[in-house]
């Protein structure tokens, strides 16, 4: 059933129709109108600023930020670094600087957004993507992203084989973005 569950989280992000008839298509592939692209270069927080104030403009709200555990790193340096030098304007010591600070909100110009960091997202060789989705904004009352148990985890026993029975585990989920223009992707090398 741990094996069935990581399936899934894998096939949230990464999932392909294409290459398995089985799976649904993840957010990777889903996601294809807001891609802001940081070519040859690692992403920076203006690229992060962009794409959320795109999402806002057409009315969606960013819930969240999912990132490879590198780019988590990364996301974290610059928020870090930034928080220093304003606490430097404060005529702050370094030493005052608390260490070991982990960012899992943050709180932007376009509202507080969850950092997750995923191992599902890993960086192919130097590239990477960070995925910002809006999943509740659509009138309140529905999701901009909707994922759907048809059968949740289940174990199915099969015919009798010999003298021992033969179990299946399995679910049947949709996952469907009811409103791209609520999410984005920022795709970047280094």
């Amino acid at each position: 059933m741990i094996n069935t569950a990581l399936i899934e989280e894998w096939a949230i992000i990464n999932g392909d129709s294409a290459t398995n008839p089985l799976c649904f298509d993840g957010l990777v592939k889903q996601i294809t109108t807001n891609t802001e692209q940081a070519a040859d270069a690692a992403f920076t927080l203006t690229q992060v600023n962009n794409l959320l104030k795109t999402i806002t403009m057409v009315g969606g709200k960013p819930q969240a930020a999912i990132m490879s555990y590198r780019d988590n790193q990364r996301f974290s340096d610059l928020i870090l670094s930034s928080y220093y030098r304003l606490f430097q304007a404060g005529a702050g010591a370094l030493a005052d600087v608390p260490a070991g600070v982990a960012i899992t909100k943050w709180v932007s110009p376009f509202g507080t957004i969850d950092i997750i960091g995923s191992r599902f997202l890993p960086n192919t060789g130097h590239a990477g993507n960070i995925l910002i989705i809006d999943d509740k904004t659509v009138l309140d009352d529905g999701n901009a992203l909707q994922m759907v148990d048809l059968m949740p985890v289940s174990s199915i026993d099969l015919a009798l084989l010999q003298t021992a029975y033969r179990t299946i585990i399995c679910e049947f989920t949709v996952l469907q973005i009811t409103c791209e223009s609520f999410q984005g992707v920022i795709q970047h090398c280094a």
